[in-house]
C-alpha cells in the first residue's frame, strides 16, 4: 500500500485545490533567502520536495544553478516542462538521496517536511540535506508554525472548482495534524489524506542538530519577520554546519 504523500501528490486534483500556491508567494519567500544569505554569484540551490519546481523557477531566473528532487513522478514531469536555465530534476526520496555533489543552499519550503511516520525518517532525511550542504552553506527549513495549527482546532470546508467538489476535513490527532479530502468529480468520490508531524521550533531545533547542523537565525512569515510562536504563520529555520 502506498504512503499517504505518494497517491495524493501524484493524484491529477493536488494541484487543483491548492491553486493558491502562486508565483508571486514563491518570489516573496525567495527573496527573503537570498536577501538573508547573500549568495555568492551562480550559487547552487538544491529544492528537496521541490513538488513541480515553483520554488526552483524563481531561483534560476535570479541566476542561480538549481537542482529539484522529489517522489513524485508526474510532479517531476512537470517541472522538466519548465525547461528552465541551469537545472535539473530527478525522482529521489528524501531519506535517503545521494547526488554525490554539495550546495551552496538546500531549501525544504512550504511544509514539505513531517510526512513520514517516523520522527527516525525525518531525522535521516535531515541528515541527508545537511550532507549536501557545502561547508560554509545554509539549509532552509521553511514549516508552519504548529502552535497555530493547534489553535486554529478541527475545521472542515468545501471548494467548488467547476465540475468538482473538494471537502477538507481538519482535524488534530495527538502529534500529527490529519486531513481528509473529498472530491466529487462525474458522479464519483474520490478519498485522500494528508497527515503532517506537528514539530515545533524545539524539536526541529533538536533534530537539525542531530544532523550536525546549528540553527542560526528563525523567521515567522515570507517578509522574514522575527518568529513570534503566538502570532507568526510560519516557522522558517536557517542551519548551518556546527564549526
Amino acid at each position: 500500500m502506498n504512503a499517504w504523500f505518494e497517491e495524493w501528490f501524484d493524484s491529477p486534483f493536488y494541484s487543483e485545490l491548492y491553486k493558491n500556491r502562486n508565483e508571486a508567494e514563491a518570489k516573496q519567500l525567495i527573496s527573503g533567502i537570498v536577501n538573508y544569505v547573500r549568495f555568492p554569484e551562480n550559487a547552487s540551490i538544491l529544492d528537496v520536495c521541490c513538488g513541480k519546481g515553483r520554488h526552483c523557477q524563481v531561483f534560476s531566473e535570479m541566476g542561480f544553478s538549481t537542482t529539484g528532487i522529489d517522489l513524485s513522478e508526474s510532479s517531476i514531469d512537470a517541472a522538466k516542462q519548465l525547461k528552465l536555465k541551469n537545472s535539473s530534476f530527478t525522482i529521489q526520496d528524501a531519506r535517503d538521496f545521494n547526488l554525490n555533489e554539495t550546495f551552496d543552499c538546500v531549501v525544504n519550503l512550504f511544509t514539505s517536511f513531517g510526512y513520514f511516520e517516523t520522527v527516525q525518517e525525518h531525522e535521516q532525511m535531515l541528515k541527508c540535506m545537511a550532507k549536501h550542504v557545502k561547508n560554509d552553506g545554509v539549509l532552509v527549513i521553511d514549516f508552519f508554525n504548529v502552535a497555530l495549527v493547534k489553535e486554529s482546532g478541527p475545521e472542515t470546508r468545501t471548494d467548488d472548482s467547476g465540475l468538482k467538489s473538494f471537502t477538507v476535513t481538519k482535524r488534530i490527532e495527538e502529534h500529527r495534524v490529519e486531513k481528509e479530502i473529498v472530491i466529487q468529480h462525474a458522479g464519483s468520490e474520490m478519498k485522500y489524506r494528508e497527515s503532517v508531524w506537528l514539530f515545533n521550533e524545539e524539536e526541529l531545533r533538536f533534530m537539525l542538530s542531530q544532523a550536525d547542523m546549528e540553527v542560526v537565525d528563525v523567521f515567522g512569515n515570507y517578509e522574514m519577520n522575527a518568529f513570534d510562536s503566538r502570532v507568526s504563520p510560519r516557522c522558517i529555520l536557517f542551519a548551518k554546519h556546527r564549526s
